[in-house]
Order: C-alpha cells, then structure tokens, then sequence
C-alpha cells in the first residue's frame, strides 16, 4: 500500500481560494474608496451650505454637485 501525503491538496486548494480571496478584496477596496469619496464629497458640501447665504443654498449644491461629477472631473483634468 502507498503512503497518502496529507499535504498533497494544499496547492489545488490554495490555488482555489487565493483568485476568490483577491477578488473580495478588490471589491472591497473599491466599495470602502466609494464610500469614503461619497462622505468627503457630502462633509465639503454641508460646509459650503453652512457658510452661505440662505437665499442662494441651492446654487451653492448645484455648483458642489458639478464639481464633484465625473463630467466635472473631466473638465478640470484638461
């Protein structure tokens, strides 16, 4: 009778989980950059708000909203 190695395995399921496990990262990574441009995007906004004049708060969202759009981000990388 042969000798079974125990460790024989440990590539194929290694080679099995690594791409999942860097594909969850990726993901994440990306989810948590999302969420963190979203939240500095909303806290310079709220700024802008609180400093303006109450009559043009709407212009002041309005300009914030452009500036933080992917069109707006083209336009100022020229």
């Amino acid at each position: 009778m042969t000798a079974v190695d125990p460790f024989a395995s440990v590539p194929a399921v290694l080679l099995t989980l690594v791409p999942g496990l860097l594909a969850l990262a990726r993901c994440w990574i990306r989810h948590r950059t999302t969420v963190r441009t979203e939240e500095e995007n909303t806290l310079r906004t709220r700024i802008a708000v609180q400093d303006s004049d109450p009559l043009r708060r709407a212009e002041v969202v309005r300009a914030s909203a452009e500036l933080h759009s992917p069109a707006g981000r083209a336009w100022r990388q020229r």
